[in-house]
């Protein structure tokens, strides 16, 4: 993945981020996670975003799915796209990242029980 695209998106995630938390890329599996602080937030996938989301966002958005090298594809419904008009939506963004942070503080609170 190219280095000016994870910085964009990191970016524009965090122009959104209402807790202003200072989000951080790591490669991993050919894409690259986004975390903010320890919370593991978002994959960058293919040029795509991906949220850990309780649903889906809305009309466009898809669940993250890759095929692996052995064949078998694995899908995930915790991970969705960011459809390309929330992209462009700034606000529309910031509650999304903000529900994606509330999904991930929940899934660390059950963890921990």
């Amino acid at each position: 993945m190219n280095p000016a695209d994870i910085e964009a998106a990191l970016e524009q995630l965090e122009s959104a981020n209402p807790t202003g938390t200072r989000l951080r890329a790591k490669r991993m599996f050919g894409g690259v996670g986004i975390y903010a602080g320890k919370k593991f937030l978002a994959i960058l996938w293919r040029g795509r975003i991906f949220l850990r989301l309780d649903a889906s966002p809305g009309k466009g958005s898809r669940n993250f799915s890759t095929k692996m090298k052995s064949g078998r594809v694995f899908s995930t419904k915790k991970y969705w796209s960011l459809p390309d008009a929330i992209l462009d939506d700034r606000p529309a963004l910031a509650k999304l990242v903000e529900r994606a942070l509330g999904a991930n503080m929940s899934l660390s609170c059950r963890q921990s029980r």
